[in-house]
């Protein structure tokens, strides 16, 4: 829950059940609806302050707060304020849910993770967000006195939160005035020789923390405070950090390390805990006065830039994610080694990092970085299937990039003196999962290179003859630079890249008999990635002879899921001969995906496929050869026929893709027909590879 603290107060919060309508659960019990007020009265009654010592300070409600009630022993239903305007906060907040009938509990904040005849598990966290006047409300831990909820009572009152956690109240005083300017943390921790944060137990019943079972999980010896830009303070002397922690007393001679980062220095003290201990009670605020000398401040500034990674650590080097989220753990040798120091829902994922997952957005952020001069930030980022969440990016709690596309470049360009020599980044989604493939983060600014766009075919097909040919071009975010091109091939000549838009060449004529071949054009812009375009020049003029020639026939369509029925599919050889391919079979229809097409489903069995094929050169095939894949169960044998004769088999699986080829394919004639038969299901038809000769 996050609170705003009035100091030197005394705490007491009622809370009032109004019951409506009674129903049932699935284990029998009734459920009822009831609705809590939550406020703060002006007495606290004796019997129930004296046991928690209540002083110090009142919560003030936010709204999307939620508490948990409890039987005290096993029940855990979430109730959520549902008064309090966004962004809002308030003394009094209403909060609404369902809740088993009888003597019932309050805890606040709610947690799913169960309650047990030991209490109700909490987590007094590590990391803190406190702000500048106040503790984080979400390591505030409160229960309230019993309360009876039965379809017969309407009110319930006089009951109150307690709180449970210690408050540390950590002020920091440069007393040499060491540090030469006006200093804000953007974090403070404290460590002791015991713990001091972990998971504990509410007991309910006896409204207090389980001592007896402690800090029983996840236990660490320092709490640390995490400021952004909104929440930071100026070190003074009088303002101060909140933390709260598990309530004990700090032994005698042991040490007590207060550490803290700034805009421009590290701060550590180590202080000897003096005679009789330091006393941390529940609800009451133990003040540290904190005097730093010169040797407990040391300049100090983030990492250098550039700050480049390429996401190589968290590719998972497979074709799927990882399922264990290693943000606990992102600033390890296993992970980041250290270039990130938090994260949430963190993945390693398909060649890069996954943020987010199907319930929740995730988040990383990097280690202290010297951001004070003009930096640009440039993340490559990939979508996650059908999730439509953006890319969040802050420095320092201040959105730098709001709602950039998962999938593709997003950048910033900040200027110098924005932010800090320590200064830390985060990059999240906005809701749900995306991929981050690399992060750059460089001094000066980001300017988008140009890209060069061919508008013209590529690869080019031309004529044997001789000819004049054009590549026109387009220039995406110029600069003053100029195109300029470049080939190795001897029979492309009079490269003329002067005019803006468009390269002129010349190419030779093919001689008698000559082999089709092809030529590469190079074209190079400053800042530029190069580009090639492809020149390929038909055959010479026949002798009068024959000659063979090889057609690849591919069934992919470049759009994917196209619809098939009833047309047909055309491709071009190297002889600019046009292939017609149509189909006769059981199936009305298929689909084409970008590399293959889809025939028959595991309903429909693709039992019979014909391929019905045109040269518009008369010629004798020489050698044949059907490249297919199998799926949804597909099992069988492939027979590959040229009209009645069959000329190759082979087997069919769901999962190997296979190539059924003959050089026993002779025959004369223009018409070629493949007829393939004994297919289980359904099968994907890549393409056809012919030699001929004419």
């Amino acid at each position: 829950m996050k609170k705003t603290i009035k100091l030197f107060l005394a705490i007491a919060v009622a809370i009032v059940a109004l019951v409506s309508c009674a129903k049932e659960n699935p284990t029998g019990e009734r459920l009822v609806e009831v609705t809590l007020i939550a406020g703060n009265p002006e007495v606290m009654p004796s019997d129930f302050s004296s046991r928690t010592q209540m002083v110090g300070s009142t919560p003030q409600w936010c709204d999307g707060d939620r508490i948990g009630v409890s039987d005290g022993t096993s029940t855990n239903f979430a109730f959520a304020e549902n008064s309090i305007d966004d962004g809002e906060t308030a003394s009094i907040a209403t909060f609404k849910g369902t809740a088993v009938s009888g003597t019932l509990y309050a805890y606040s904040p709610y947690n799913n993770i169960g309650v047990t005849a030991k209490g109700a598990k909490v987590d007094i966290p590590a990391n803190q967000s406190p702000t500048a006047t106040s503790f984080d409300g979400s390591a505030d831990i409160m229960v309230s006195k019993q309360f009876t909820v039965a379809p017969e009572n309407t009110t319930v009152n006089g009951l109150e939160f307690a709180r449970l956690g210690a408050i540390v109240k950590i002020v920091l005083t440069d007393t040499q005035s060491t540090m030469t300017s006006t200093q804000h943390p953007t974090t403070v921790s404290m460590t002791a020789a015991s713990d001091l944060v972990g998971r504990v137990y509410i007991d309910m019943v006896n409204q207090c923390i389980n001592e007896t079972e402690g800090l029983y999980s996840g236990a660490s010896h320092t709490v640390t405070a995490n400021y952004t830009s909104g929440t930071k303070y100026a070190i003074n002397g009088s303002n101060a950090t909140y933390l709260i922690v598990y309530p004990q007393t700090l032994a005698a001679g042991s040490t007590l390390t207060i550490a803290a980062s700034t805009e421009d220095y590290a701060i550590e003290k180590v202080i000897t805990i003096p005679s009789g201990g330091i006393e941390l009670l529940p609800g009451k605020v133990t003040t540290l006065n904190v005097g730093l000398e010169a040797s407990h401040i040391t300049l100090d500034s983030g990492a250098a830039l550039p700050f480049n990674d390429d996401m190589a650590w968290a590719n998972n080097g497979g074709s799927s994610d990882s399922n264990i989220d290693i943000s606990s753990t992102i600033a390890s040798a296993d992970n980041s080694n250290g270039l990130y120091i938090a994260a949430t829902k963190a993945y390693k994922g398909k060649g890069g990092l996954k943020l987010g997952a199907s319930g929740a957005n995730g988040s990383i952020t990097t280690k202290e970085l010297d951001l004070s001069g003009a930096f640009y930030i440039l993340i490559e980022s990939g979508q996650y299937g059908s999730d439509t969440g953006k890319l969040q990016v802050d420095v320092d709690g201040t959105t730098v990039i709001d709602g950039g596309e998962m999938a593709g470049t997003n950048y910033v360009n900040i200027p110098a003196g924005t932010y800090t020599k320590k200064s830390k980044v985060t990059i999240a989604t906005s809701t749900k999962r995306g991929y981050i493939y690399s992060v750059d983060i460089v001094s000066g600014s980001y300017v988008v290179p140009p890209v060069i766009n061919v508008t013209t075919d590529n690869p080019m097909s031309i004529a044997n003859t001789a000819s004049s040919q054009t590549i026109e071009y387009t220039i995406s975010n110029p600069t003053a630079a100029t195109l300029t091109a470049s080939t190795t091939a001897p029979w492309i000549s009079n490269l003329n890249y002067a005019s803006s838009g468009q390269v002129t060449f010349d190419v030779a004529a093919q001689e008698t008999d000559a082999a089709a071949r092809s030529g590469v054009i190079t074209l190079s812009y400053t800042g530029a990635a190069d580009v090639e375009v492809t020149v390929n020049q038909a055959a010479g003029p026949s002798s009068g002879g024959t000659q063979d020639h090889t057609a690849t026939i591919n069934f992919g369509s470049a759009s994917g899921s196209t619809k098939i029925n009833g047309t047909s599919v055309t491709g071009d050889d190297s002889q600019g001969n046009t292939w017609t391919i149509s189909t006769v079979m059981s199936q009305t229809s298929f689909t084409q995906q970008p590399t293959y097409s889809q025939v028959g489903s595991s309903s429909k069995p693709a039992t019979s496929i014909t391929f019905t094929t045109t040269l518009s050169n008369s010629a004798t095939i020489k050698a044949l050869a059907i490249r297919l894949g199998g799926f949804n169960g597909t099992a069988g044998t492939v027979t590959l026929k040229v009209g009645d004769t069959t000329i190759g088999t082979g087997s069919l699986n769901a999962t190997t893709d296979v190539t059924v080829s003959s050089t026993d394919a002779t025959q004369q004639g223009t018409v070629l027909t493949i007829t393939i038969t004994d297919i289980a299901k359904g099968v994907k038809v890549y393409g056809i590879d012919c030699t001929y000769n004419n």
